[in-house]
């Protein structure tokens, strides 16, 4: 995989001990998922999420942004809890 956009080994790396400086140790980490298939890593981000209690492939965490978007997923998480994570995004994220 030659893809500019795919992060490689050293550039996570250097991410990681980056933000492993200036970040919570006991951050979650949450991934993209949605049925199939692997993507290359494009970011790494520290974002907020709120548990989320949709269908099984839905994922189990929103990101806080999101829900305040969307007002049918406003209802499913209100009450619920915010937290920071440390958020590995896909080059494909933008499709799901």
């Amino acid at each position: 995989m030659n893809d500019p956009e795919t992060l490689k080994v050293s550039e996570l790396i250097k991410q990681l001990l980056e933000l492993s400086r200036t970040v919570s140790q006991d951050l979650p980490v949450v991934v993209e998922g949605y049925e199939n298939g692997l993507d290359g890593i494009r970011e790494l981000r520290v974002t907020e999420i709120v548990s989320y209690d949709g269908k099984e492939y839905e994922g189990e965490y929103l990101e806080a942004s999101d829900v305040e978007r969307d007002r049918h997923n406003y209802y499913k998480c209100a009450g619920k809890e915010r937290k920071a994570a440390l958020f590995i995004v896909g080059r494909r994220g933008n499709l799901r």
